[in-house]
């Protein structure tokens, strides 16, 4: 594809979990969308081992706490999100998102159509 360095997934796969391990980041998982995000890089980090700060106990925040506990981590922000936690993670997915653009050759809109999230667990 012109559009990448890589010629297929499998190899920007690769390059991209190989050059994110090697910069010191916790990779969960590399992989890319389907259906019509077929061409986007998703890129799952682990999630930050600190904990995240509520500072206060407004109803909007208490509701996504709620929201977490019924639901899992994919409601995971009650933070006020400037907490160590917050500020390690915005940090690590910035650094995912320079080195795969980086490796790829990725460019343009939306990062070059490379989404980086965080996940519980490994």
């Amino acid at each position: 594809m012109n559009w990448r360095n890589q010629a297929t997934h499998r190899e920007e796969t690769k390059v991209v979990k190989t050059a994110l391990r090697s910069a010191g980041l916790p990779v969960a998982r590399v992989g890319h969308g389907t259906g019509t995000a077929w061409g986007w890089l998703d890129i799952e980090l682990a999630r930050s081992p600190q904990a995240h700060i509520v500072i206060t106990p407004d109803k909007e925040r208490m509701e996504r706490v709620a929201a977490q506990a019924r639901y899992g981590n994919d409601y995971f922000m009650p933070c006020i999100n400037d907490c160590l936690a917050c500020t390690t993670e915005r940090e690590a997915r910035q650094k995912a998102i320079l080195i795969a653009q980086e490796v790829t050759g990725r460019s343009g809109e939306y990062d070059g159509e490379i989404t980086v999230s965080h996940v519980s667990g490994s």
